[in-house]
Order: structure tokens, then sequence, then C-alpha cells
């Protein structure tokens, strides 16, 4: 009898394994597919200056498509300069849009973004006007 015990015993021990195993196994499946619900690959960057003196740099902009609206803006040039990194791109961002060749600078990232991307992604900038 006491056989029966330890076998039964055994059983319902491997059984609680292989339930639990399987449980952690579902729910870490359910997690990567939040998280890889969650996270957006940018189609399009668009960096700004403002026009105004001195041509500062404003913001980077990160966009699911071309005629979307941005779903993530980036004010800290070194924040947005590790963007580009991460993008393949090692030429840091110019402070200043015409200072120091600043629109010569952005032609050679964008050129070399564009061409590493390979269409996946687009960079562009602009230089707007801060109406506020």
């Amino acid at each position: 009898m006491e056989v029966y015990y330890i076998i039964g015993f055994v059983i319902v021990y491997i059984v609680g394994i292989t339930t639990g195993m399987y449980a952690a196994s579902q729910v870490e499946k359910k997690i990567e597919k939040r998280i890889k619900r969650d996270v957006h690959i940018p189609r399009y960057i668009s960096v700004s200056y403002i026009e105004q003196a001195p041509q500062w740099f404003y913001g980077m902009y990160l966009y699911s498509s071309k005629n979307t609206g941005h779903y993530k803006k980036f004010s800290d040039i070194k924040e947005a300069n590790i963007v580009l990194e991460a993008m393949g791109c090692d030429i840091k961002l110019p402070e200043y849009f015409y200072k120091n060749d600043g629109e010569k600078k952005l032609q050679i990232i964008k050129t070399k973004f564009n061409k590493a991307n390979h269409g996946e992604c687009v960079f562009d900038y602009d230089d707007c006007m801060d109406i506020s």
C-alpha cells in the first residue's frame, strides 16, 4: 500500500511541474506579443531647427509613416543622436542649422542615413518657424 502512495505522489508531482511549466510558457508568450505590439519601428524621421536666430536644434520626430502624426519627439539633441546611431548613422546632428556648415552636415547625414536604411526608414530635416 505504501508503494502506491509513493507512486501517486510522484505522478502528482510530475503533473504539477508539467502544468506549471506550461502555464509559465503561456504567460511568456503573452508578454512577448504585448511587447512586440507596443514597439514602434520608425519609418520616417524628421529633424527640425527653429528658423529664428540662431537656428538651433528644435526636435527629432519619429513617425510610423510619413502621412501619420509623430509618435515620439526628442527635444534633446543627445537623445536624437543616440537614435541616429542606433539606426546606423554615426554622424552627430549639428546644434545649429546655418552655423558651422550645419546644413551641409544635415545633407550628409540624410544621404548616409537613407543609404544605410535602404528606404526602410527615411530621414529628412527642415528649419521651421516657432509661432508660440
